[in-house]
């Protein structure tokens, strides 16, 4: 499992919803650094494309960890509304997917990547979910007029 931990569960983003969370925070993970890599490419591309300007370095700590509790599965339905590429169509089935399962008292949602063909993503929904954290490598993603960046291992 690859994530970045930062605030995950501290941060909603009611006027910019993603796909599992818009009222409360998510830590969304992957089971391979390259969906990670794609997921977090695809999200900062977007962001940089409306600033107006696709250029700019980030560097992303992959993190290892372990998932404990029952979650939702959709890597059946690669169908499902809810994955939908489109943020106006995709996103708001997610979220409500995603408050019934807080209120079923699941953990998150299992899913296939949009971004990646044959990634698998998962959006942990509660902070006890996530267990065994620990630190893997770090990443450089370097936009220069692209929507695809260069990435570049720079450690571990």
């Amino acid at each position: 499992m690859r994530a970045s931990y930062n605030a995950a569960f501290a941060y909603g983003k009611p006027r910019e919803a993603n796909r599992f969370n818009a009222a409360h925070g998510a830590w969304y993970a992957a089971l391979d650094v390259e969906t990670c890599l794609r997921e977090v490419a695809h999200h900062m591309s977007e962001f940089l494309a409306r600033s107006g300007q696709l250029k700019g370095v980030v560097e992303y700590a992959e993190m290892f960890a372990s998932m404990a509790g029952e979650f939702v599965d959709l890597r059946q339905t690669p169908a499902h509304p809810c994955l939908d590429p489109d943020p106006a169509v995709g996103y708001p089935i997610g979220n409500a997917i995603a408050d019934a399962a807080r209120g079923q008292g699941l953990n998150g949602i299992i899913y296939p990547s949009v971004r990646q063909a044959g990634g698998t993503c998962i959006a942990a929904l509660r902070p006890h979910a996530v267990q065994s954290v620990a630190p893997g490598a770090v990443y450089r993603l370097e936009w220069s007029g692209d929507r695809e960046p260069a990435v570049t291992r720079i450690s571990g």
